[in-house]
């Protein structure tokens, strides 16, 4: 049972990474559209 919630914990971890790049190669994009 605690194997499983700590496997939540790191899927939950990798998709929060994830969704932080994605925002972070947008906010890029848009820097490098405007200069």
């Amino acid at each position: 049972m605690n194997k499983y919630k700590r496997a939540g914990n790191f899927t939950r971890a990798v998709c929060f990474i994830l969704a932080f790049g994605m925002i972070i190669t947008t906010f890029m994009s848009m820097l490098i559209y405007f200069f």
